[in-house]
């Protein structure tokens, strides 16, 4: 996404379908692993729901950091980490979604 991208809810949820999860490479909006997405007066909130202990949360927080951050106009961005417990994990991969952002 380029420069010229405006800072908004749509645009937002575009670079989160181009994160992927490190062990599936799916995008982590479409297998519903972002619980909230919040755009106000340019800063992006993100809450994404991640297993306890998952070894790919920092390089997860710095991909989505950086993606949005290229947004135009940007402001700050939050990006917030909720545990996902092991079963739950286990159903998403299955294909069922818990969130419908």
């Amino acid at each position: 996404m380029l420069k010229t991208a405006i800072v908004n809810r749509e645009n937002v949820i575009s670079i989160l379908r181009q994160v992927k999860d490190p062990e599936t490479f799916k995008n982590i909006y479409d297998m519903g692993l972002v619980k909230d997405v919040r755009v106000e007066n340019g800063n992006i909130r993100v809450v994404v729901r991640v297993y306890k202990n998952c070894p790919y949360k920092m390089e997860l927080y710095l991909d989505l950091k950086m993606r949005l951050k290229k947004l135009k106009n940007a402001g700050i961005v939050d990006i917030r980490f909720d545990n996902l417990t092991y079963d739950e994990y286990w159903e998403i991969l299955k294909g069922k979604r818990f969130y419908d952002n």
